[in-house]
């Protein structure tokens, strides 16, 4: 992410335990350099740069509302959530 030169994160998951265990994983590499959070299940860390929730939870517009169209640099899909979305929609 830091070579691409994206200063804000979207990382979407199907799990919360995937949330946070992905932002541990982003912690590691990152350290202090950038502010991760979460979003969802209690947490509300909305104006951190890398910012990691659930599918369901920014599906609702109380957590979507929260953000501008252009608030990021980058969105990534985990696999799994991609496949949740097109069951939803079906």
């Amino acid at each position: 992410m830091r070579e691409l030169g994206f200063k804000r994160l979207l990382f979407l998951v199907h799990r919360g335990q995937l949330a946070r265990q992905t932002k541990k994983s982003y912690e590691k590499i990152f350290d202090k350099s950038v502010s991760m959070g979460l979003v969802g299940a209690g947490y509300s860390d909305y104006d951190r740069d890398y910012v990691f929730a659930t599918v369901q939870t920014l599906n609702r517009d109380e957590h979507l509302q929260k953000y501008e169209p252009d608030a990021f640099d980058c969105i990534i899909l985990d696999e799994y959530a991609i496949i949740g979305l097109s069951q939803e929609a079906a």
